[in-house]
């Protein structure tokens, strides 16, 4: 994937938290951003649980009131807009380039719910991890269930659910709740 034409979002106003290289982030949970990240912005209404779980890449961007948890990788030039919330609790793998757009939710675990002699909320964990490939785009308020794999340049349409245990190929399109394939991005020909 080429990524020479990315969004730099260092343009983005003061008021979000900025890190930069040789600058210190100003929260303490905001380890993850070392002195070696450039150009990452980490709006400073973002919830991050177990930041000592996590990576984050070079010249992303983490819009307002977002939730992230647990042990996640974010590759560089990712977007991820507001409102939405992965849960890495089992992994999840996020690469290069990829737009997370407002409201998605991304969960790698659920409550075993076999144990009829307790509530659901109390049981343990269980689930797989998430990977999400290069340069992919999950369209808002879209839902990634644990163990989906999504390849590069795939495309997810607004408000799509993914079912657990889904692999979604090379640019590939899938919308829909459950979602299913209803394309193949294509490089478009010259007129």
């Amino acid at each position: 994937m080429n990524f020479d034409n990315f969004r730099n979002y260092t343009d983005i106003s003061e008021n979000r938290w900025y890190v930069d290289k040789g600058k210190r982030p100003m929260r303490r949970d905001m380890v993850i951003l070392h002195d070696y990240v450039h150009g990452t912005i980490v709006d400073q209404s973002a919830l991050i649980y177990g930041a000592d779980k996590m990576v984050i890449g070079n010249n992303c961007y983490i819009a307002p009131n977002t939730y992230l948890r647990g042990h996640i990788t974010i590759g560089d030039m990712t977007w991820i807009g507001p409102f939405a919330q992965i849960n890495g609790e089992f992994g999840c793998e996020i690469g290069r380039g990829v737009g997370i757009g407002n409201s998605v939710i991304i969960l790698t675990c659920e409550h075993d719910q076999r144990d009829l002699n307790q509530p659901i909320s109390f049981g343990k964990l269980v689930g797989e991890r998430i990977v999400i490939g290069d340069g992919a785009n999950i369209g808002v308020g879209s839902i990634i269930l644990p163990g989906v794999v999504i390849d590069e340049g795939v495309q997810i349409g607004a408000g799509s659910v993914v079912t657990k245990g889904i692999y979604i190929g090379k640019n590939e399109i899938w919308a829909g709740n459950p979602a299913r394939k209803v394309g193949t991005r294509t490089t478009p020909q010259e007129l």
